[in-house]
């Protein structure tokens, strides 16, 4: 055994106790189709780890070899073409201090830990998409290493309908190596932020449902329900040509949430990379998302306005029951009162690999039988099986290593 196994096995979900049978730490495309082809070659099961914050935690497997891409970092930023290529262990964090030294940046998530290729592969919403669009929407193109261990380039020109699947898709085509994204100008953001008393919760959010219906896609808008008040996060990116002294103009930006009475309000200006270090939940969709058409890319739902998610956070053991206890239950409620309506890839939790799993289809909605021939293409035996898989006619079991009878194997970081 390795003396870093324990630290490199983990997940940013505590939930998630796997023990994969080896960590391969790749830092070259190199190790990436070479540790793909020997597993392919004896059929034993492996995972891939990016950043290792998606929540269902399928970056784990016990028994299985873990393909870890986070020493995988190197960053590429042309000025000239506002573009960055970013290798796949790079996090949003490591991604926005790069492209901040040249005043760019793509959508890129809600939290700086959360590593780029999860995101992007799932969609990617983030502060920017209203008025970017997803993250997905702004992949120029990427570097994809199949089952059979051979790199593809992917774009619109070059295995297009690949190129296409990745964005939204999910990793279940291959180990994506390296993104490149369009970079846009972003100048300092303007960050406000609102408590209200609880009391006026009904109030506050019917004004929040009527104000999102409109908001400028410049601006967007996170709600927290909390025990203590509701709180509103809301981010405003001004216009560059505007030579006005952005402080100046705060109160303007920010009149709508000032006018509904908060009891305690802080607004500021930051850079960008300080406001996607932040940790929230709830903001309102639309904008720019919704412009891209339903079959440009396999991302689903682009026309809801709002996203919302429970999310349980705790410390101590003792309080697992109850979190995930209230966590379930308003799942459930979510659920039944929105019909059964498919979310957002990337926090989806439980889905099966059975391809008949009416979840996974209605996520993918209409583009799950074009997802479903692109699968048959690139990985017709689901070898890439750990995602919310689409199962194809002629997959094939991957075996996980016995800890128990293969000892030198076990347990090993490389």
């Amino acid at each position: 055994s390795h003396s870093d196994y324990e630290k490199q096995r983990k997940v940013w979900n505590g939930l998630i106790d796997k023990k994969p049978a080896v960590i391969v730490r790749c830092k070259t495309v190199k190790d990436v189709e070479q540790i793909v082809t020997l597993c392919h070659k004896h059929g034993i099961d492996c995972t891939i780890r990016g950043g290792g914050h998606g929540i269902a935690g399928r970056a784990v497997s016990d028994g299985a070899v873990l393909i870890d891409l986070s020493l995988m970092k190197k960053i590429e930023v042309s000025v000239s073409e506002k573009t960055a290529k970013a290798e796949a262990g790079c996090t949003w964090g490591d991604f926005d201090k790069e492209t901040a030294k040249y005043g760019m940046h793509t959508p890129g998530g809600l939290i700086s830990t959360t590593g780029i290729a999860g995101l992007t592969l799932g969609g990617g919403i983030g502060w920017l998409s209203r008025k970017h669009g997803l993250s997905c929407d702004n992949l120029l193109n990427a570097e994809i290493v199949t089952y059979e261990g051979k790199t593809l380039t992917v774009s619109k020109d070059e295995n297009p309908d690949l190129y296409w699947a990745i964005r939204g898709g999910g990793g279940q085509f291959g180990v994506v190596t390296s993104f490149t994204f369009r970079l846009h100008p972003v100048k300092n953001v303007h960050l406000g932020r609102f408590h209200y008393e609880v009391s006026k919760a009904f109030d506050v959010l019917k004004k929040y449902n009527s104000f999102c219906k409109d908001a400028p896609e410049n601006m967007s808008a996170y709600l927290f329900i909390t025990q203590s008040s509701i709180l509103i996060i809301a981010s405003y990116f001004p216009n560059l040509e505007n030579e006005t002294s952005e402080k100046d103009t705060l109160n303007e930006d920010f009149k709508f949430f000032l006018d509904l009475n908060p009891i305690l309000q802080k607004l500021e200006v930051v850079a960008y990379p300080e406001l996607n270090s932040m940790f929230d939940s709830g903001v309102p969709s639309g904008g720019a998302i919704k412009k891209v058409g339903w079959d440009e890319t396999p991302f689903t739902n682009r026309e809801a306005l709002f996203e919302i998610h429970s999310i349980s956070v705790w410390d101590h053991t003792d309080k697992l029951v109850d979190f995930t206890s209230f966590g379930n239950q308003f799942g459930h409620f979510l659920n039944t009162e929105t019909k059964g309506k498919a979310g957002y890839l990337n926090i989806e939790m439980n889905l099966t690999v059975d391809r008949n799993d009416t979840r996974v289809r209605k996520l993918f909605g209409k583009n799950y039988e074009r997802l479903l021939n692109v699968k048959e293409d690139y990985d017709p035996e689901n070898f890439f099986h750990h995602n919310q898989n689409i199962k194809p006619t002629k997959a094939l079991e991957w075996k996980p290593i016995s800890i128990e009878t293969d000892s030198n194997w076990s347990c090993t970081l490389l």
